[in-house]
């Protein structure tokens, strides 16, 4: 990306120097250091902004429809997401027909470690739901999701998968949030995915479901929850 000191020098050379200008793709270059994780070239740029009064730049929502701290929430790029929400990055704003947040980008990131989240901790409503949309998704349901779904590459859920659900539970998510039609543990006992409901239970998802289509290993976890109760 850039020598952050050389960077440096030149803006204090001309401080006037315009660093939103876009390349030919539309990027901005604190759209490219982010992307490439380069923190203090991203560091650098965002306190010529701010000198500038260009602190709105920081929210600004490209043409990917992610904001700066998304960009870096779906690059897995710890640092710079802890220098952006240092510097007053909004990470409440959502964006695109399903109004995601930087969050979502953080959980459907896959491959990053439970680091990520944390960095969220304390600075976000990991519940937040937009007003109007109904039947809105929240991180923890689209964690608990990708579970169900395999995207972690196995049937059972990973240690990885697991780390990450701890961290989005201690940032304030709820296993009680519901899709329209059926609840996060309902959702697990439907796909038998016997890991993922012990999870929700021990978390203190509510048992009000529908066993009739749980298999005999699913009844057990639930009866012996039950039982512990």
């Amino acid at each position: 990306m850039g020598n952050p000191s050389i960077i440096q020098a030149l803006l204090e050379h001309k401080p006037d120097l315009d660093v939103r200008t876009c390349s030919s793709k539309g990027e901005t270059p604190l759209h490219l250091a982010i992307s490439i994780g380069d923190v203090e070239v991203v560091r650098v740029l965002i306190d010529a902004l701010i000198q500038n009064d260009f602190q709105d730049s920081l929210d600004e929502i490209y043409e990917d429809k992610k904001t700066p701290l998304m960009v870096a929430a779906s690059k897995g790029h710890v640092a710079v997401v802890s220098l952006l929400l240092d510097k007053k990055a909004k990470p409440e704003i959502c964006t695109g027909e399903d109004q995601q947040n930087c969050l979502h980008h953080a959980v459907d990131n896959i491959s990053a470690g439970a680091d990520l989240l944390s960095a969220f901790v304390g600075r976000m409503n990991f519940d937040q739901s937009p007003e109007g949309l109904d039947g809105y998704e929240t991180p923890m349901m689209r964690h608990i999701s990708h579970g169900v779904k395999e995207r972690y590459g196995t049937p059972r859920v990973s240690t990885l998968w697991k780390e990450k659900f701890e961290m989005l539970k201690r940032g304030g998510g709820n296993v009680n949030q519901k899709y329209p039609l059926t609840s996060l543990l309902q959702l697990a006992i439907d796909k038998d995915k016997v890991d993922i409901a012990k999870v929700l239970i021990e978390a203190g998802a509510v048992k009000s479901v529908n066993l009739r289509r749980a298999t005999r290993s699913m009844k057990d976890v639930i009866s012996r929850t039950m039982v512990m109760d």
